[in-house]
């Protein structure tokens, strides 16, 4: 009788084993599908109804794009927070500068709106010049993106025999040169990796800049 019940015992033991197996085998499979490594969600400038983060931008969009959204006002370390992101975006804006001699109303706008955060004026007005500036800025930045023509084809500089090297136009997204070069928009990580030094994780790729893209 104990045999026969250690028997029953050890197979209802082995097929709650192999249900444990089989959930976790499901588990990992529903899983799999949230890896980063696949775009379906991001098309860039390949699909007009999905944000155009991964985009080809001009290097002042990118720079801008760094200015806070919305802002706050309820202290002075608030105040001073967003006086110290428009004085780094004001920097970097100002460096650009000297390589393109560009952006000299947006970097007039950014230096009112740091005197204005250190005037005399009530929170509630630095707080309407400030978010309507940033507004106006943000709005210029695309409405000048939209004025670039788009390229027709891929701007090849250098061919070798395992690479080329393409030169970022406007339009252009990691989807598109992996759709190109491999036929499958979804393989755009294999060109992230081998330009891991110029493009960001969030795939933004500038206008102007050389990327290599692997042929092997």
């Amino acid at each position: 009788m104990q045999k026969n019940l250690l028997i029953v015992s050890l197979a209802l033991f082995l097929l709650g084993t192999n249900g444990v197996a089989d959930e976790l085998e499901i588990k990992l499979i529903d899983e799999s599908g949230n890896s980063g490594l696949v775009q379906d969600s991001v098309q860039g400038c390949d699909d007009e109804k999905e944000k155009e983060d991964t985009c080809s931008k001009e290097p002042e969009e990118v720079i801008l794009g760094k200015l806070p959204t919305s802002v706050q006002f309820t202290d002075h370390a608030e105040i001073a927070d967003l006086e110290n992101k428009l004085r780094n975006v004001l920097a970097e804006l100002s460096a650009l500068k000297k390589e393109k001699n560009e952006n000299l109303q947006t970097i007039a706008r950014l230096n009112s709106m740091i005197e204005t955060l250190s005037s005399q004026k009530s929170n509630y007005s630095k707080k309407e010049i400030v978010e309507t500036g940033i507004k106006e800025i943000v709005v210029e930045t695309k409405q000048r993106r939209k004025r670039l023509p788009i390229a027709k084809e891929i701007k090849v500089v250098e061919e070798y025999g395992d690479h080329v090297v393409v030169e970022v136009q406007n339009g252009e997204s990691l989807s598109k040169y992996a759709k190109k070069y491999y036929g499958n928009k979804n393989k755009y990580y294999k060109i992230y990796k081998a330009n891991r030094d110029k493009i960001p994780e969030n795939l933004e790729i500038i206008i102007g800049t050389h990327l290599t893209i692997p042929l092997n």
